[in-house]
């Protein structure tokens, strides 16, 4: 049930990344950004994914780690609910969580290529003359 809020915002989500990554590549002036965008973009994109997944993962694990029913422990009763709520409010934090944590490796990114790209002094050695 969450995911079917949640596809909606996905794809609300690819489009506006869509749109910013052309807009960027498109206006002249923006085009310095392109590599930031793009990368937060893709980034914010697969840390989303890649949270759901892990989330799919930890309530399949959960399911297998599930009592029998024939098992009276109280401990079944507090794992059918713990599944229930991560099962229901999970995607929504996982989403979140996975498309920030993207999104902020995209940026570190960034920035690890401009620390490390040397100055252009193309332009200094011209004045020069």
């Amino acid at each position: 049930m969450p995911y079917f809020f949640l596809a909606g915002a996905f794809l609300f989500w690819l489009v506006i990344a869509t749109i910013a990554i052309a807009s960027v590549r498109a206006i002249p002036a923006l085009r310095s950004m392109f590599p930031l965008v793009w990368r937060v973009a893709v980034w914010a994109t697969v840390g989303l994914i890649a949270a759901n997944i892990l989330l799919g993962l930890v309530i399949a694990a959960g399911f297998l780690v599930l009592p029998s029913e024939s098992d009276p422990s109280a401990g079944r009763e507090a794992l059918q609910v713990g599944l229930a709520f991560t099962a229901l409010l999970g995607p929504f934090a996982a989403s979140a969580v996975g498309w920030l944590g993207g999104a902020i490796f995209g940026v570190l990114l960034y920035l690890r290529l401009n620390r490390e790209a040397p100055p252009n002094t193309s332009l200094e050695r011209t004045r020069e003359r």
